[in-house]
């Protein structure tokens, strides 16, 4: 500790101290005299003060700051589609754990920041443990085993949704939207190229040259993503004269309500992956989503005899796990009918 004289004939005490990531701080407290006896005051104060200071670094601090440390990690790992998932989640956490002590954080603290009843929560609650877990990696807490104690509630069983459709399902889908000419040509197109929601409402004419698509780029919750889903995303498939057919049908819509934009989808009748889904669940006979159309088409391929290294190559999958277990399940339904066949059979 160390003084400096004000101008106005005080004493300045100086001390410094080292933060928790080593670098040099200091605190200051003015007394009126240099005595012994002041110094002593102004020694107890400034060691308070430093106290302070580190308590709140290593406890309330250190948790919010370890958030967005955690955040810019992940920036570098996850697509800027995932991310905005992520970000809604940890400003969550951060309007919640405003007065939160790492010494003092149970399974229960953690369990506050969710409702149950939310969508999502078991994506939420795994991300909430990787961010704890990494948390002990950096030495930022020291016992994690409270997480043992987080189960994410279970989900009322629900009947099982169908992994695709049948093609008689699909002209079923397909003949009860005919009057809905925008939601039956988005269908058209997904089933036929196995496009994810996001790549179809990216498209622009130019990325059809012939009978070429070329899909480079996605849109997630109305925010246009430079690059699609994965590496293997990235990707030029041909199209049939039925997806050219509804090509040329959107083309012509658009010039009647007078679009002059390159782009295909975005700004027509506000339709976005929402709007879609909405459109969907008018549909009461099956539970319809996007991405089933996308795997209606995976099973068509197999079905016409197409290899599932050649399915997945199309579909933009890194590997062939989906469309192996597309391929299983359609075997599977394949050999009960197979089956419901010769049990009914009479010779």
């Amino acid at each position: 500790m160390y003084t400096e004289k004000t101008k106005n004939n005080k004493y300045k005490f100086i001390e410094f101290y080292k933060d928790i990531d080593g670098k040099n701080k200091k605190v200051t407290v003015t007394l009126d005299k240099n005595t012994k006896q002041y110094q002593a005051k102004a020694f107890n104060i400034l060691q308070e003060k430093i106290a302070k200071k580190l308590e709140i670094f290593t406890i309330e601090y250190r948790f919010l700051d370890c958030l967005q440390e955690y955040k810019k990690y992940k920036e570098k790992k996850l697509k800027k589609s995932t991310m905005i998932t992520y970000n809604s989640i940890i400003k969550d956490i951060q309007k919640k754990a405003q007065n939160w002590k790492f010494d003092e954080i149970k399974a229960r603290h953690l369990l506050s920041i969710f409702n149950e009843n939310e969508r999502n929560l078991h994506y939420k609650i795994a991300m909430l443990k990787d961010f704890v877990k990494w948390c002990y990696k950096k030495d930022y807490i020291e016992d994690i085993t409270f997480l043992q104690k987080i189960q994410t509630p279970k989900e009322n069983k629900k009947e099982e949704q169908k992994l695709f459709l049948e093609k008689s399902e699909l002209d079923d889908v397909l003949d009860f939207y005919k009057n809905d000419e925008l939601t039956y040509l988005m269908i058209i197109i997904l089933a036929n190229t196995g496009l994810r929601i996001g790549e179809l409402l990216a498209l622009n004419y130019t990325d059809l040259q012939g009978t070429t698509l070329s899909i480079n780029k996605t849109l997630y919750k109305d925010i246009l993503i430079d690059t699609p889903k994965t590496k293997s995303s990235k990707r030029q498939i041909e199209v049939n004269q039925t997806v050219l057919q509804a090509f040329k049908k959107l083309r012509e819509r658009n010039k009647i309500i007078d679009f002059k934009q390159n782009k295909i989808f975005q700004g027509i009748n506000n339709m976005n992956a929402m709007n879609f889904q909405l459109k969907l669940k008018k549909y009461k006979k099956i539970h319809l989503h996007p991405h089933l159309f996308r795997h209606t088409h995976a099973s068509l391929l197999i079905e016409k005899g197409i290899s599932t290294e050649a399915v997945s190559r199309r579909l933009g999958h890194s590997d062939t796990k989906i469309t192996q277990k597309i391929y299983i399940h359609l075997t599977e339904k394949i050999k009960e009918k197979e089956d419901k066949i010769f049990r009914e059979l009479t010779l």
